[in-house]
């Protein structure tokens, strides 16, 4: 656990370096995990050279070679212990001059960090900036894997501003929930395709450290969470600098975290060889379709990454094998070709198990952008019954941009420290997911629409002309095949419900589905009935698209006593005309996204986005 001081020493630096011209967060930390691979060099020298000595063996593996480089300087002053106490001018000569562009012939030998050092740049302005680097770095008690592993995410925390390409750094407790959702097992062969700093990946390998001891006890568990578990890629050298250094800090020694341009290569010899993928990729918007990988092209014909990212999901994992993923809310709600065929891949294909719906805030001050998590399973056979819906409205820190704690630190995260009060749990829903994911099965699948989280069965519902004890049933099937009849028609004489139900049930603003019958009734000229089969109410914008001041209609049941009316999170100022009518207007700052109105005893929200037009 990171103290205070040190704390206030990685702030010191991070001055200085901002100080001395280095602006760029992920500069800051490249050149720091530089001098981190260092240490680590040397340690591993020291090791190797305690070993020799106790066995009366030459070293069998040297990491500094022996002699003197090109410009007549040993080797052995590359070495941490050797320069850390030298004058700043000579350490600052030895590093620049000397060290680094030894660290770019590193390359083959054989450690994952080491492949990604052909493009090292030292860029450290000042010896009195490098001397203050070296001396805070060789204060930390770097043989706790934990506190080099804090300090290492608490830089990390300090990159403030997205990078190309869409790149942004998931948060820590976001990636902790859906790891603890997930359950990985020892034997999982985990893959994040755009892993930048790894923070997924960390994260399953400290739940497994904690949850599954016997990784680091049995020998062959320990030899596949050191070589064989985790896999990376990324196509943006920096990150896999970084992203890689994160995980040899948190203790995996030779981690698979490569170089891949994810949706532009072909996936031959990497199809269906995960058990587990969790990423949350950067969806910078399109690729033209020469740049595609055509395997890709395969299973989806689209050019946006979101759709091509959940296609590389589906073709990594074996069959069996389970993703966490984040998507934007454009996955869900899209309306192109591409975008139903991918939704019904994922749930007529495969198992669709859980779309749990995040605020717009929780990934700024990078991005504003709605998102969701969706948990599903490969099965090439289908399999979605039950899909479990959780819709976030905090997750403990403030939605702006300075995402500021609103909890003290032991009530924040999924697994806090201590139990929250019911008015905690409304700064901080993780806790709640976490337990009523784990309930999905059982009591989760009673709750109503209306509730923050429910169950929505995966069903089709219809109506037959005949059949049933009467003339005519209504209907639902599930995709694992159950046929449940809902209500028989004219099961009584003369038929005063009706018979021969017409085909089309309609789904209407309070949940409840309505039809008419071609017959029976008083005057056997048929008959309208609804069914009340748990769907639960909802809201419907007229229109669904709009610009800043349209004028909007929304339709509900129920809204009299309304006491908010947002559009993705942006109030309106609005007008309750009647219980089922409110009329407001697109506010100014609003996006794309669900229009939500808080009532008494309820909050409602509509069936479709509205889309905000520029």
């Amino acid at each position: 656990m990171l103290t205070g001081e040190i704390r206030s020493q990685i702030d010191q630096i991070w001055n200085a370096f901002w100080s001395g011209g280095i602006s760029n967060p992920l500069e800051v930390i490249e050149q720091i995990t530089y001098l981190l691979f260092l240490k680590r060099l040397d340690e591993q020298e020291i090791a190797e050279e305690l070993k020799a000595n106790r066995e009366k063996k030459p070293m069998q593996k040297r990491f500094f070679p022996e002699g003197k480089d090109s410009k007549k300087r040993s080797f052995q002053d590359y070495r941490w212990n050797r320069f850390k106490n030298t004058d700043p001018r000579d350490m600052y000569a030895v590093v620049s001059e000397h060290v680094f562009p030894w660290l770019r012939t590193l390359g083959g030998n054989g450690t994952t960090y080491s492949k990604h050092m052909e493009g090292a740049r030292f860029t450290i302005p000042t010896p009195a900036l490098l001397a203050k680097v070296v001396d805070m770095i060789d204060k930390v008690p770097m043989e706790d894997r934990d506190t080099k592993g804090d300090l290492y995410e608490y830089m990390l925390g300090k990159i403030a501003s997205a990078g190309q390409n869409g790149q942004f750094r998931t948060p820590r407790h976001i990636i902790r929930l859906m790891v603890e959702m997930v359950e990985p097992k020892p034997t999982d062969i985990v893959c994040d395709p755009a892993c930048g700093t790894c923070g997924f990946l960390v994260a399953v390998g400290e739940s497994l450290r904690e949850r599954h001891p016997e990784v680091m006890t049995n020998a062959k568990l320990r030899q596949h969470f050191h070589r064989d578990l985790f896999h990376g890629f990324d196509f943006d050298n920096t990150m896999l600098r970084i992203g890689s250094m994160n995980m040899l800090l948190h203790g995996v020694e030779n981690p698979d975290v490569v170089y891949r341009d994810s949706l532009s290569q072909d996936h031959a010899g990497e199809d269906e060889k995960y058990t587990l993928v969790m990423a949350n990729p950067p969806f910078a918007g399109s690729l033209d379709y020469e740049s595609c990988a055509k395997d890709l092209q395969q299973v989806v014909k689209t050019k946006k990454t979101e759709l091509l990212f959940l296609a590389l999901f589906l073709r990594l994992l074996k069959p069996g094998g389970r993703a966490a993923v984040i998507v934007p809310d454009g996955v869900l709600f899209g309306s192109s070709n591409a975008h139903r065929s991918l939704r019904k891949m994922l749930i007529e294909d495969q198992k669709l198990d859980a779309v749990i719906s995040l605020p717009g805030g929780v990934f700024r001050p990078y991005a504003g952008v709605s998102t969701a998590i969706l948990l599903f399973t490969k099965t090439n056979s289908g399999g979605t019954d039950q899909v479990w819906f959780y819709d976030v409205e905090a997750d403990g820190m403030s939605l702006d941009d300075k995402r500021t704690p609103l909890l003290s630190e032991d009530k924040l995260g999924a697994m806090p420290k201590t139990a929250l009060t019911a008015d905690e749990h409304a700064k901080n829903n993780l806790p709640d997911i976490l337990a009523r994911w784990r309930k999905r099965d059982g009591s989760e699948r009673t709750r109503p629409r209306t509730a923050q989280s429910f169950c929505v069965p995966k069903a089709f519902y219809g109506s037959t002309a005949g059949g049933g004890t009467g003339i005519g049933t209504a209907f639902k099937i599930t995709t694992s095949g159950t046929l449940t009849s809902l209500y028989s028609f004219c099961s009584q004489s003369g038929c005063p419900d009706g018979s021969y139900p017409e085909a089309g049930l309609i789904q209407v603003t309070n949940g409840v589905l309505y039809g008419t019958t071609a017959s029976g009734g008083a005057d056997n000229d048929g008959t309208a009935f609804s069914l009340a089969v748990g769907l639960g109410p909802f809201l419907e914008t007229q229109p669904i698209v709009g610009r800043v001041g349209t004028a909007v209609k929304i339709l509900g049941t129920n809204l009299t006593g309304a006491t908010s009316v947002m559009f993705n999170g942006t109030a309106a100022v609005f007008k309750v005309v009647s219980s089922s009518l409110i009329t407001t207007t697109v506010p100014t700052g609003a996006s794309t996204g669900f229009v939500t109105v808080k009532a008494p005893g309820r909050n409602l929200k509509s069936n479709k986005q509205f889309r905000v037009k520029p």
